[in-house]
C-alpha cells in the first residue's frame, strides 16, 4: 500500500484547510453550500477543523458575533445550541463565561429521565446518547455542577455483552462512541474497555460510511486501543479515498458531495493516525 509522502500530505492538508475557509458566508458564519445564512453546526465543524489543523480562521470577531446571534436559543436553554456556541467560541480562544447564566438556565429544566424515554428523539439523532453527552459537554465547559450520578447509571444501563453500547441490547458504533466519551468526561472508563475492544474488533470488517470509520477509530482511541502500524495506514489510504477535488470529504468514496460534517470527520481521525 503506498504511504503518501510529507510532501504530498502537506498539499492534501493546504487543500483541505482551503476548502473550510471557501465555505465561510459573509455573516460570519460557515455552510457547506457556501451561501449564506451560516449554520452554527457547520460552523462548529469549520472551526474544529482549523483547529485541529493549527489554522487560525479568518474574521474571527465575524464569528464570534454570528455566534452570538442565536440569543433566543441560548436563553431557552437549548442544550445542542450552547454546546455548538461554547464549542466554538473555545476553539476561536474566547470565552464562554456570558454563558454561564444560560447554562444555569438550562440546568433547572434538566432531568436525566427525559432521556430514558428515547422515542421522543428526533429522527435525526445519530445516537440516543449524543444529547446526553453535548449535556455533559455543556455544564462541564460551563463549570456547572449536575447529575453525575444519574448520567453514569443511564448510560451503564445501555451496556451490552457483546461489549457495545444501544437500547433495546442492540449495539452501535454511534452509541458506543457516545457512551465512551461520557464515560470519559466521568472518569468511569473503568471496567468497561475489554469488552469494547472485542465489540470494535467484531465490527472493522463492516465498516462503510465515513462516520462509521469516525465512531470506530474514535471508540479505539478513547480506550487506548493500539493499532498495528498495518492497520493504521490501510485505514488512512480508506480515509483519503473520501476526499473530492474540492479538498473536502464526502459520505462515500464512490458518490456523494463533499461537506464541512464529513471533513470534520476525516480530519478527526487523519489527526489519530499521524497524517496531518
Amino acid at each position: 500500500m503506498r504511504v503518501l509522502s510529507t510532501s504530498n500530505l502537506e498539499q492534501m492538508r493546504k487543500r483541505i484547510i482551503k476548502y473550510v475557509i471557501e465555505r465561510q458566508t459573509s455573516d460570519g458564519g460557515y455552510f457547506f453550500a457556501c451561501v449564506p445564512p451560516g449554520s452554527l453546526l457547520d460552523t462548529y465543524y469549520a472551526i474544529k477543523t482549523l483547529n485541529m489543523l493549527e489554522t487560525k480562521p479568518p474574521n474571527i470577531e465575524l464569528t464570534e458575533d454570528f455566534v452570538n446571534s442565536f440569543q433566543s436559543d441560548y436563553q431557552s436553554g437549548n442544550i445542542h445550541a450552547l454546546f455548538l456556541a461554547t464549542e466554538v467560541l473555545s476553539a476561536l480562544g474566547k470565552s464562554v463565561a456570558t454563558f454561564y447564566k444560560f447554562g444555569k438556565s438550562a440546568l433547572e429544566r434538566f432531568n436525566v429521565s427525559q432521556f430514558e424515554n428515547y422515542g421522543n428523539l428526533d429522527i435525526d439523532v445519530t445516537s440516543e446518547l449524543k444529547p446526553v453527552y453535548e449535556s455533559v459537554v455543556v455544564f462541564t465547559n460551563l463549570k456547572i455542577d449536575f447529575q453525575k450520578t444519574q448520567i453514569l447509571k443511564l448510560v451503564l444501563a445501555l451496556f451490552n455483552k457483546d461489549g457495545g453500547f444501544g437500547r433495546n441490547r442492540n449495539s452501535t458504533l454511534s452509541t458506543t462512541f457516545y457512551a465512551l466519551k461520557i464515560l470519559f468526561l466521568l472518569n468511569s472508563l473503568t471496567g468497561t474497555q475489554e469488552s469494547v475492544a472485542e465489540f470494535l474488533a467484531a465490527k472493522r470488517q463492516n465498516l462503510f460510511f465515513i462516520e462509521e470509520f469516525y465512531y470506530w477509530l474514535g471508540s479505539c482511541f478513547i480506550i487506548g486501543k493500539n493499532l498495528p502500524e498495518s492497520v493504521k495506514e490501510e485505514m488512512a489510504h480508506l480515509i483519503w479515498g473520501y476526499q473530492r477535488v474540492s479538498g473536502g470529504f464526502a459520505r462515500s468514496r464512490a458518490i456523494g458531495i463533499a461537506t464541512l460534517e464529513y471533513t470534520y470527520y476525516a480530519v478527526s481521525m487523519l489527526k489519530v493516525l499521524g497524517q496531518i
